[in-house]
């Protein structure tokens, strides 16, 4: 896991902060991921509610898909640990998101990865796999267009992915 990461958005009056230095994050176990989350929501809610960027259906997706995931995970063992740090960066991408852009499609991915997804009109795609080192893999797919690539979460959402989300508006 990278240091600790400052994260602001022009857009969003919050600031958040992740990394191996918040000791309420440390813990062993991995059973208190999905509490952790829970609890990392309600923070956020009072943050971001005052910027009016609240997407509380698209986390509310996430968590579900956590859930889900920590469940299939005790009947399949190959399937990878969702990690807090993951869910944090999804968390805040979706906080982050510009005004008018649609908001995702949101999962877990076999490895324990969590998976932003954006669709339009014939095929017009945007895929984000987010792991728990920072690192962001996506695809875009409009036509004949597509585009994939790897892209380090600084302190902020990667302007290229900005770019391309903005191409989906609600």
């Amino acid at each position: 896991m990278p240091g600790t990461l400052h994260l602001t958005e022009p857009a969003l009056p919050v600031y958040m902060t992740i990394g191996a230095d918040d000791p309420y994050r440390i813990t062993a176990d991995p059973t208190r991921e999905l509490e952790f989350s829970l609890v990392m929501v309600e923070r956020w809610r009072y943050s971001v509610m005052l910027s009016g960027q609240m997407r509380t259906r698209p986390m509310l997706q996430l968590l579900d898909a956590c859930a889900e995931h920590g469940a299939a995970r005790r009947e399949e063992p190959t399937l990878g640990m969702v990690h807090r740090y993951a869910v944090q960066l999804a968390f805040y991408c979706i906080s982050a998101l510009p005004p008018g852009a649609q908001d995702p499609e949101c999962g877990v991915d076999r490895d324990g990865d969590i998976n932003l997804e954006w669709f339009g009109a014939r095929g017009h795609v945007l895929s984000l796999s987010i792991a728990a080192t920072g690192r962001i893999t996506y695809a875009y797919l409009h036509g004949e267009q597509n585009e994939r690539g790897t892209v380090v979460m600084g302190d902020r959402i990667p302007p290229r992915l900005l770019e391309l989300i903005r191409l989906f508006t609600a």
